[in-house]
């Protein structure tokens, strides 16, 4: 028979001799607040500096450029990119194309294309932008314009009341192309034309000279909110007249004030809101020409038996009417003018072509010899 496996021993007790607080007891705090050597402790370093990246840093939800514009390899490309937006933004970028440096023009472009403006903002004699470049933070961009003082716009506005080819289209959201011609005799000028007419800044090292670089006030960012508001000049051209110091609303309030105060002068200092013409001769209720048509179906299309006598007792005065556009204005403001995208002014369009054709009625009229018959103009083709 095999030999019976002996009990394992019991594991021997405590010593009686040791408490119990000294025995060991396993660590309680957290990993990171336990005491290491000095051997294990890491030094905290400071943190590497931010390097540029290659490209610029995309920017989500950026201020971009509306039309689609290529990338521009060079100053050529960029400095006629403005020419395809209108009139009023190809004269506001005409100062950026003559004077920022070709590089730093053609990537301004670049950047206004891939919508690095986080925010652009328009006011009275400044424009505040903050642009994203390679390196982490975005830079400050200010634009300022010197204002007119209230003097100043007051003979501005006075001047384009009287004049209807520039007020006609102003109030209609128009920018007329001879605009400059209304400003040059009052020794003003509405775009900035030499570079002491702007003043510019920008927190980049380009702007501030930094790290051995020749600074220089048109950087690219600068060039970027230029682009920017240039192509917004397209969609609000009255915007020019805000960073010269009188907001839209409030020229065309004033420019409306001013037609109205005219034609109060001119009628005497009734103020008539509606033209209501009156002839003499016709508009009389007793005239024979207010008969009802029942009565006058027989001589309707013809001038009746006192025809002769009747026109010739007529008074047409070949003058400019009391209040100017009556038809317009009983017609009221344009049926598109509400409309999203509705651009073309069809009421100053129709308020200038009037003007016209009243001015060369008036000439004609003041021409008429003393024979009653106005002079033939002579043929082109005469032998």
């Amino acid at each position: 028979m095999p030999a019976p496996t002996p009990p394992t021993p019991p594991s021997p007790p405590n010593p009686p001799n040791r408490p119990v607080s000294q025995r060991p007891q396993r660590s309680l705090l957290p990993p990171m607040q336990r005491p290491t050597s000095s051997a294990h402790r890491m030094e905290r370093r400071p943190p590497l500096p931010a390097k540029p990246t290659a490209n610029p840093r995309r920017v989500v939800g950026g201020v971009r450029l509306q039309a689609k514009v290529a990338p521009a390899p060079d100053a050529t490309v960029a400095s006629g990119i403005s020419a395809t937006w209108g009139w009023a933004s190809s004269r506001w970028m005409r100062l950026t194309e003559n004077s920022a440096p070709g590089a730093q023009l053609a990537e301004g472009l670049d950047y206004a294309r891939l919508g690095q403006a986080r925010t652009m903002e328009v006011r009275q004699g400044v424009i505040s932008a903050k642009v994203q470049g390679r390196m982490p933070g975005n830079y400050r961009v200010e634009i300022r314009l010197p204002t007119f003082t209230h003097d100043q716009w007051e003979k501005v506005v006075s001047a384009m009341a009287t004049q209807a080819r520039y007020g006609a289209a102003v109030a209609s959201g128009e920018m007329p192309s001879n605009i400059e011609d209304l400003f040059a005799p009052l020794g003003l000028r509405l775009f900035p034309s030499e570079a002491p007419d702007v003043a510019t800044s920008c927190s980049c090292p380009i702007f501030q000279g930094e790290g051995g670089a020749s600074g220089t006030p048109w950087c690219k960012h600068v060039c970027c909110t230029m682009f920017l508001l240039g192509e917004k000049l397209t969609r609000e051209p009255l915007l020019v007249f805000t960073l010269r110091g009188l907001p839209e609303q409030d020229l065309l309030e004033r420019l409306r004030q001013q037609r109205a105060i005219a034609g109060a002068v001119r009628s005497g200092g009734a103020g008539v809101p509606v033209y209501v013409q009156h002839v003499p001769g016709v508009a009389e209720p007793d005239s024979p020409w207010n008969r009802p048509l029942e009565e006058s179906v027989g001589e309707f299309w013809s001038s009746g038996p006192r025809g002769e006598e009747s026109l010739a007792s007529l008074e047409l005065p070949m003058k400019a009417p009391d209040v100017s556009h009556p038809l317009l204005r009983r017609l009221g403001p344009s049926p598109w003018a509400g409309q999203s995208g509705a651009k073309f002014p069809l009421v100053g369009l129709l308020a200038t072509c009037y003007d016209m054709v009243s001015e060369s009625i008036v000439r004609a009229a003041e021409s008429v010899g003393e024979d009653g018959e106005s002079p033939v103009p002579e043929s082109d083709d005469a032998d």
